[in-house]
C-alpha cells in the first residue's frame, strides 16, 4: 500500500504541476495579446 500511495500522490503532483504551467502559460499568452493592442 505504502508504495502504491506514493506513487499516486507523485503522479498527481507531476499532473497539478503541469497543470499549473499551462495556466502560467496561458496567462503570459494573454498577456503579451493584451500588451500587444497596445503597442
Amino acid at each position: 500500500m505504502g508504495l502504491m500511495e506514493s506513487n499516486g500522490l507523485k503522479r498527481w503532483c507531476g499532473l497539478i504541476k503541469e497543470g499549473i504551467k499551462g495556466l502560467m502559460q496561458e496567462r503570459i499568452i494573454k498577456n503579451r495579446g493584451f500588451l500587444n493592442r497596445f503597442l
